[in-house]
């Protein structure tokens, strides 16, 4: 199936629902996108294979994005700041693939990847920070996905599957104003003569497999997994404020983990 098609979006817009000082009670405007997509979906060889793609093209307006930094505060400190503002406009392109693949009795391969290039196409770097050289947050340029899976049946009455996955995501801000890893006077003179200053998540691979034994009937299963299993270190989030406040937090993906589920159906 080849299909094409074209959409539009609208993001109303309001006023600073969160001020911390007089200058920051300003207004935004509305969002608004026009995306473009077109793809092909499809089933081959006598459906062992399953291969999809699609592309896309999206037309920001007005983007409304919330800001941690406030460089326009007319004489008041520029953090704290949780204001929403319009950062400018933006060309938003991609790709996504995604394949399932069956070549033999029992085996299945499965995998996905997409492609995500953000271009700011105009920016207000005066009031927001950002300037066109960066991306919103959570927005990673790649991201894929591939798994392998093999049924053993007969097996105690039953079908053992062995399954191996992985995910691959490339580094993300977690702020409008991007800022990697450079050094920052301390806030104080008994601090540290330098601290360093980040809202980057780097990218990060995760490993896991799982072994799952399911009755013919179906009603019994017994699984065993261990997630996370190269034992990475990695953030799912983050929260940084490099002005008076001066914090950073961050939340770490799990560990190595190891579970035992067993399940039964009625």
């Amino acid at each position: 199936m080849v299909y094409g098609q074209v959409s539009t979006g609208y993001r109303s817009g309001g006023v600073n629902p969160r001020p911390f000082y007089p200058s920051q009670v300003e207004d935004f405007r509305p969002e608004t996108i026009t995306a473009y997509e077109a793809g092909f979906k499809s089933d081959l060889f006598d459906r062992r294979v399953r291969f999809n793609v699609s592309a896309f093209f999206n037309d920001y307006k007005n983007i409304i994005l919330t800001v941690l930094n406030c460089p326009n505060t007319a004489g008041f400190p520029t953090t704290p700041c949780l204001q929403p503002k319009n950062v400018g406009s933006a060309h938003v392109k991609g790709i996504e693939v995604e394949t399932t693949i069956r070549p033999i009795e029992h085996l299945t391969l499965d995998g996905s990847l997409s492609w995500l290039k953000f271009k700011y196409t105009t920016v207000d770097t005066a009031n927001t920070g950002v300037t066109a050289s960066m991306v919103p947050p959570y927005t990673p340029e790649w991201k894929w996905n591939a798994g392998l899976s093999y049924d053993i049946p007969d097996v105690l009455k039953g079908l053992v599957t062995v399954r191996l996955d992985g995910s691959y995501q490339s580094h993300i801000y977690v702020d409008p104003t991007n800022v990697d890893a450079v050094n920052v006077p301390a806030a104080t003179p008994s601090a540290l003569a330098y601290q360093t200053a980040t809202n980057r998540i780097d990218d990060y691979f995760l490993a896991n497999a799982r072994v799952t034994w399911k009755s013919e009937a179906d009603t019994w299963s017994v699984s065993a997994e261990v997630r996370n299993l190269t034992n990475k270190y990695y953030f799912t989030s983050m929260t940084a404020n490099f002005g008076p406040i001066g914090t950073s937090a961050g939340a770490p993906g799990l560990p190595r983990t190891w579970a035992v589920t067993v399940k039964r159906n009625f």
